[in-house]
């Protein structure tokens, strides 16, 4: 069906991208302008004895306004775009920049690669070339358990407590996944071979000697992770009451 008006007509065309409801909408309300503008236009050059099918002045001037606000209607202004660049600009340079703690530092890694150690303070960043991995200079305490099997035969549990910090971030960084959890699995792997060396009787004299020099011991080997042994604490010592025990409990105070 051919719009009622050359008004609609316009509308059709200038206002397609605005979707049909729109163009329903003012059809409804412009179509009677533009029929009663024609039908006097029809008037006016019927008394004349010439007809006319162009339309009035009128008609063409409500045309070409609608066309007009429907393109201007169509994009945002200057000053949206303008505040668009705007919003992008400060997202990006906050997210660049970031305050860093006392207790923190953070290692930079630019296309995988460490380039450096940052921190304390205010800390900034090349955004999407550029990624940072925080690292806790803190020390973490740990439970350690550690089951072996005494030099004289007897199974037994110690419990003991330690404490480990890093020392190097960027080697936390890349020596390890997760080099806290290396340093206590080590630290327990060195325990559970001094145990392993020592007699059961002589298990709470050798704790003190535990103390003083597994940290150091276990510290050569997590150096390399950036990890500190600080302490190390040798808690309780369990074993269960089996002949194995007695016979060897019996021999030491033979012995002596």
């Amino acid at each position: 069906m051919a719009p009622a008006s050359p008004i609609a007509g316009a509308l059709v065309q200038a206002a397609g991208v605005r979707g049909e409801r729109w163009v329903v909408a003012r059809m409804v309300s412009v179509a009677p302008v533009g029929e009663a503008g024609d039908q006097a236009a029809a008037a006016g050059s019927s008394s004349c004895g010439t007809p006319s099918k162009e339309p009035s002045t009128m008609n063409r001037l409500m045309i070409d306004g609608l066309q007009a606000s429907v393109t201007d209607s169509l994009g945002p202004s200057p000053a949206g775009w303008a505040l668009v660049a705007l919003v992008l600009v400060v997202g990006a340079v906050l997210a660049s920049m970031r305050v860093v703690p006392e207790h923190q530092r953070l290692v930079v890694t630019r296309l995988g690669r460490v380039v450096r150690v940052a921190g304390p303070g205010l800390v900034r960043r090349v955004p999407g070339l550029e990624r940072w991995t925080t690292i806790s200079l803190r020390p973490t305490s740990q439970m350690l358990g550690v089951a072996a099997t005494t030099l004289d035969g007897i199974s037994v549990h110690v419990r003991a407590s330690t404490q480990v910090h890093v020392t190097d971030p960027a080697r936390a960084v890349v020596a390890a996944d997760d080099p806290i959890a290396a340093t206590f699995a080590a630290l327990e792997a060195h325990l559970g071979r001094e145990i392993a060396c020592t007699r059961f009787a002589d298990l709470l004299v050798a704790r003190q000697r535990f103390e003083s020099d597994l940290p150091t011991l276990t510290t050569g080997v997590t150096s390399a992770w950036g990890v500190e042994v600080i302490s190390l604490d040798v808690g309780d010592v369990e074993a269960l009451l089996t002949a194995d025990l007695l016979r060897a409990v019996d021999g030491d105070v033979r012995a002596r």
